[in-house]
């Protein structure tokens, strides 16, 4: 008890070191001033683009009330020769702050100045930074997609030295919507720069400031490439993250920062997705896919605030992979609710990288957390994220640590009690450390338990945290109406999916009339037998029947109850009693004839009846063919 004390306050205090540099970056992000001067009275003057103002390929459009059309001009812009309503890449619509890109094929690039200064106790750090984008605006924009589009920063650095270069794909300094129209046909690349060598340089592949991302109907790639600082897919301030109905992959490069840098290397880091200062990310029913690169941190999904949450939800899918070249590794790190979804988390590991900076020397711990539950508020107290699960499955997995004088490798880093997956009754949460683990401490404690000390594994190989769904169902065959030597000695019992067998289980003789039965482990939704987590009855309960497979003769067979039914499935086997034939009727069973003992049957088809009845309407059609006859004579001898 006292070694998991100890363990539990020596991860509170490396992750509090660990954390921080996080928090300075979050807390440091530029403003745009149209000038600022620094201390020592140098003015720097910003080139800005102003509100309302948008650029697509470097050309300003939206110079007119009306919708203007563009065709690649084949060298990454735009022109407007030839182009109409009826032929056109790139349409603009300055009244609704539409884009549309339609076969679009765009790298040309449009920058907007910032000044930041960061001062210290011996000195002041100006910096010149350029936000640099493809598409880059100050007003709410909404990017439609018709066809495949691609839209890539090739921007060079340019002949005016930056201390900084934020080099992105997509970059609107207030709300912006990608749409399509729901086909696999509509389709967007975003990528950023790949040749960001400046000081304090960024590279995103879809960059929005003070506003709210939505990502509908559509499949769309936002790629952050290799820089020296940040490198992230998507990267939100100030607003919220939602993808709906879409196919998304999101993909950020490898961090490599300058030696010379006046920024602490410990800073640097590559990002997925990530929400700063914001608001909540949601992902409905969407497949996403997410794989951060290397830095000093790699992070899947990273929501800073601990107020936010990454929602899950609606036939989701959300993979995460964070690399194993980083300090510290995470696949998703902030507030997590799952709601008929599928979540897989993965850091491959970590390694210890060390630097110097302001000539200390910093290094040694390595972090490697498939799920890292834990973040800080202002005062540098260590608070946790929470965990909930409503329905759906959830895997996190940690892997090894290659070096460093500490190391911590966890699928799942956080408390117990933070970790709710309550309102699901077939939920069951699972530990899984792979065999031979060096130095490992493993969960021993039921995962449900309202256990407050943290668990933390400090070992080598991969490990694996997942809420998954079980049940083992159950049932009974009863006898009746028989005698027990008439019974077989066995009954085996095939359980079915939709009249697929999954399994069977025997039952056996045990000298009573009620025989148990049990399946053993099975799945409880359509999506774990199928693997299609997307499909609109993936988390139905899986609807079991049951079959008698060897039904023995003279037993009628009767099934009631279910697979979820308390008790189980219920199966009577009933005796059925041999029945004794019939015998032929004898002499005396005859029908009596009448008085006379004639026993002749009545001949209801006689033929004299019929000539009778003949007989007798001829004669009658003959007299009253005579009376008329007769009648006329009369009338004319008068």
């Amino acid at each position: 008890m006292r070694m998991k004390r100890w363990l539990t306050a020596l991860l509170s205090v490396v992750m509090v070191l660990a954390l921080i540099p996080m928090e300075t970056f979050a807390a440091e992000r530029p403003e745009a001033p149209a000038s600022a001067e620094n201390s020592n009275g140098k003015t720097y003057i910003c080139h800005r683009v102003e509100e309302n103002e948008v650029y697509v390929a470097g050309t300003k459009v939206g110079t007119t009330e009306n919708i203007e059309y563009y065709l690649n001009d084949g060298n990454g812009g735009i022109t407007s020769e030839n182009a109409s309503s009826d032929n056109y890449n790139v349409s603009y619509d300055p009244a609704s702050g539409t884009i549309t890109l339609n076969g679009a094929s765009l790298s040309k690039t449009s920058y907007t100045d910032h000044l930041v200064l960061y001062e210290d106790e011996k000195q002041e750090y100006p910096r010149d930074v350029s936000d640099d984008a493809v598409i880059m605006a100050r007003r709410n924009i909404t990017i439609k997609v018709i066809g495949e589009n691609v839209v890539e920063n090739k921007r060079k650095a340019p002949d005016k030295t930056y201390t900084g270069l934020h080099r992105h794909g997509i970059d609107v300094f207030a709300n912006l919507t990608i749409t399509g129209d729901g086909t696999e046909s509509s389709k967007l690349t975003v990528r950023s720069s790949d040749q960001n060598n400046r000081e304090w340089a960024n590279s995103v592949g879809v960059n929005v400031s003070g506003g709210n991302l939505t990502v509908e109907n559509v499949s769309l790639t936002a790629q952050g490439r290799q820089t020296t600082y940040c490198s992230a897919g998507m990267y939100v301030v100030g607003g919220s993250a939602e993808i709906r109905n879409s196919n998304v992959e999101i993909l950020s490069g490898a961090v490599k920062p300058l030696d010379e840098a006046a920024v602490a290397v410990s800073w640097t880091g590559s990002y997925g997705l990530v929400s700063e200062d914001g608001d909540d990310i949601v992902i409905d029913n969407s497949s996403v896919n997410v794989q951060a690169g290397e830095g000093y941190y790699s992070i899947g999904v990273y929501i800073i605030s601990p107020d936010d949450e990454l929602m899950i939800k609606n036939n989701s899918v959300l993979k995460v992979t964070a690399s194993k070249e980083a300090a510290g590794s995470y696949g998703i790190s902030g507030s997590l609710t799952v709601d008929k979804a599928y979540v897989e988390a993965k850091s491959e590991g970590a390694k210890d990288i060390s630097f110097t900076y302001g000539g200390v020397s910093y290094g040694g711990d390595a972090y490697s957390y498939g799920y890292s539950g834990y973040t800080y508020d202002q005062d540098n107290n260590i608070i946790s994220y929470k965990v909930n699960v409503e329905k759906g499955s959830v895997r996190f997995m940690s892997g090894p640590c290659s070096s460093g004088t500490d190391t911590f490798s966890c699928a799942y880093v956080g408390y117990i009690a933070d970790l709710d997956y309550s309102s699901d009754p077939y939920a069951l949460a699972k530990y899984n450390q792979s065999a031979n683990a060096e130095n490992a401490q493993a969960w021993t404690e039921d995962c449900g338990a309202a256990d407050q000390e943290n668990r933390m594994v400090l070992q080598n190989n991969y490990q694996y945290f997942e809420i998954t769904h079980e049940f083992t169902p159950t049932g009974t065959v009863e006898w009746i109406g028989d005698d027990p030597a008439q019974r077989p000695d066995s009954l085996e019992i095939a359980l079915q999916n939709v009249n697929t067998a999954v399994t069977s289980t025997t039952a056996t003789s045990n000298n009573t009339n009620k025989w148990a039965l049990d399946f053993g482990v099975q799945s409880v939704y359509n999506c774990q037998i199928t693997g299609d987590y997307r499909a609109s009855n993936a988390w139905d309960t899986i609807n079991y029947n049951v079959a008698v497979n060897n039904q023995p003769e003279k037993y009628d067979t009767a099934v009631s109850g279910s697979a979820y039914s308390e008790g189980g499935f219920y199966i009577t086997e009933t005796y059925i009693e041999d029945e004794k034939p019939s015998e032929p009727p004898t002499d005396t069973d005859k029908p009596s004839g009448d008085q006379t003992g004639d026993t002749t049957p009545p001949q209801t088809g006689d033929d004299s009846n019929i000539a009778l009845w003949m007989a007798l309407m001829l004669a009658a059609g003959a007299a009253l063919t005579g009376t008329a006859v007769y009648s006329r004579k009369r009338k004319y001898s008068k």
